[in-house]
């Protein structure tokens, strides 16, 4: 089954990251509302974050609750997590404080790194406290980078990219991780910039990169934001259609399909039956998307039941299709809950989700939630 080929070189997020920033020292990762961070002295307060929290007990399975506002601090802060081999927990402090602290209790958070305006917020919440402005007063060592492992748990192009949103899923972290590791320039707009003036602000930082959901992109003026080169459109379906065509001929010619999400890069991808993932379903078949490979998630925290649900320890067709160093029989499996099918190409078309998620304005709802969301 030739559809779900993939082949990614094994590198750390941080050799990557940490490779553009002996390069280009000079050249500016991050540009903010509360200042710029050039690659050089983001490898330096990373390495002093790092530091610190290793002196603090740091591991592989230990998490880092990062409370912050969306600043220049917050790569500064995930970055340092990763370089002192832990992995990190993103939270946003315009939440309310009771679903703040239900998901740092949730998933046993033992750390802290958050700014001064952050402490009277989540102080009594953790055993260990970082402040992230202190990093420049935190004692600097050689950082063994190399002593990181891709098993560990974490989540050459001139480019400005535009981030609004910085918590929730893994959209966010291939964002401004990405932005990083191709030696672009991250750029994080203030509040009232995202919420009133994101035209003004693309346009002052000379944006030619972002990924928005589509509405928001639909508040953007073209013409406000000539420097915009690539807009990606994610969160929900786009109903737009592309087309092309001559003017010697009929001025139209066959459009993209937004609901085909293309191939994946870095998961084999399978479709099973709805309620039975042991059987495959053939090409144009609508079934349950599933997802195989080195990246997936070591599971849900504190919360064994959905583990067992969505995790799967293997299919009974993973011994009847091997992919050789692609997958390997028996490899945990992730059921998404979106249904899909595989088109003609190998592409994946989506066709919508089987669980009570709804979309208000563009984003996620999970009904049960919204009484404290």
């Amino acid at each position: 089954m030739p559809f779900t080929k993939t082949s990614i070189e094994d590198q750390c997020v941080t050799q990557i990251i940490l490779r553009r920033c002996h390069e280009q020292p000079d050249v500016t990762a991050i540009s903010a509302w509360d200042g710029e961070v050039a690659y050089g002295e983001l490898e330096r307060q990373s390495a002093r974050l790092a530091t610190k929290l290793l002196k603090l007990g740091i591991s592989p399975k230990r998490c880092v609750t990062i409370v912050l506002d969306k600043s220049k601090w917050m790569m500064v802060a995930t970055l340092g997590v990763i370089r002192a081999g832990g992995s990190f927990l993103m939270v946003d402090v315009s939440h309310p404080f009771e679903r703040i602290e239900k998901i740092i209790r949730t998933i046993a958070a033992l750390l802290l790194v958050f700014s001064y305006a952050c402490v009277s917020l989540v102080s009594r919440l953790a055993d260990a406290i970082v402040v992230i402005e202190d990093v420049a007063n935190f004692a600097e060592q050689s950082i063994d980078d190399k002593a990181l492992r891709q098993q560990h748990a974490d989540t050459t192009i001139e480019c400005l990219a535009l981030t609004v949103r910085v918590d929730g899923f893994t959209v966010c972290n291939r964002e401004v991780l990405l932005m990083l590791m191709v030696g672009g320039c991250l750029c994080i707009p203030s509040e009232d910039d995202r919420n009133q003036d994101l035209t003004g602000f693309i346009s002052r930082h000379r944006v030619n990169y972002t990924f928005l959901p589509p509405i928001i992109a639909s508040q953007l003026d073209p013409a406000a934001v000539p420097t915009l080169r690539v807009l990606l459109l994610g969160g929900h379906i786009h109903r737009d259609l592309s087309t092309n065509g001559l003017d010697q001929t009929c001025p139209f010619h066959a459009g993209c399909d937004a609901r085909n999400v293309g191939f994946s890069c870095d998961y084999c991808l399978w479709v099973v039956e709805v309620d039975n993932p042991n059987h495959l379903v053939p090409v144009g078949a609508v079934g349950e998307l599933l997802l195989q490979g080195k990246g997936l998630a070591r599971g849900y925290s504190a919360d064994e039941e959905i583990d067992r649900r969505v995790f799967l320890k293997g299919a009974d067709w993973q011994a009847r299709h091997p992919l050789h160093v692609y997958s390997t029989f028996g490899e945990r499996l992730y059921r998404t809950g979106d249904l899909v099918r595989y088109n003609l190409d190998g592409s994946i078309q989506y066709i919508s989700q089987k669980d009570n998620l709804i979309k208000v304005d563009g984003e996620e709802w999970t009904p049960g939630r919204s009484s404290i969301t």
